[in-house]
């Protein structure tokens, strides 16, 4: 099985995802390739997929930058690829 593939048995089997819905990827540099891996598995389920990219965190559970705080608290849909950020929810 590919990643693509693995990736979509990830978001479907434990998010949930369906087509139509919005998923946002939030990952830093280090973690870029499964974060772009969940996103092109995203896209192929056929939800509305973004990535977010940001620079590694210095310490575990450190804050995010503004903007990607803001992305978080509209609620849409998350899987992060970064070790710092794994929000999983859904706003209906």
């Amino acid at each position: 099985m590919d990643l693509i593939e693995i990736g979509k048995s990830v978001l479907s089997s434990c998010m949930d995802v369906k087509a139509g819905e919005s998923v946002l990827v939030i990952t830093d540099d280090q973690k870029l390739e499964i974060g772009n891996t969940l996103y092109r598995a995203a896209k192929e389920l056929g939800a509305e997929a973004m990535l977010l990219t940001m620079e590694p965190r210095k310490v575990s559970g450190e804050e995010p930058p503004a903007v990607v705080a803001a992305a978080m608290a509209v609620g849409i849909g998350g899987c992060g690829g970064c070790g710092n950020y794994k929000p999983h929810y859904r706003k209906s």
